[in-house]
């Protein structure tokens, strides 16, 4: 994992941060293993980590990744926490209904 730039956003108690993944010969990463990976690149605790964005790079074998590290675990906001809650417990999103 390369950081690709790291941002301080004071005014939501958070960093910011782009990095960019090499994965030859697998498909792309899952939130959950990237979780694991930026926690332990980074030394920040799993519970202020969130995985924001995962994004292919075209013709390549390496995605680049947003990822929000907060200061604490209650400036998480509710609903990223819900959604990095969710892939802890291995749940997905239900399908929506068809008419």
């Amino acid at each position: 994992m390369d950081i690709l730039s790291e941002k301080d956003n004071k005014l939501l108690g958070r960093r910011e941060i782009w990095a960019q993944i090499e994965h030859t010969g697998k498909s792309t990463p899952t939130r959950n293993e990237l979780w694991d990976a930026v926690t332990v690149k980074l030394k920040a605790p799993k519970e202020t980590v969130v995985v924001d964005k995962i994004m292919g790079v075209p013709k390549t074998q390496t995605s680049k990744v947003k990822v929000f590290i907060y200061g604490s675990k209650e400036a998480v906001p509710q609903r990223k926490a819900d959604k990095m809650a969710g892939i802890k417990k291995g749940k997905k999103a239900a399908p929506a209904e068809k008419k």
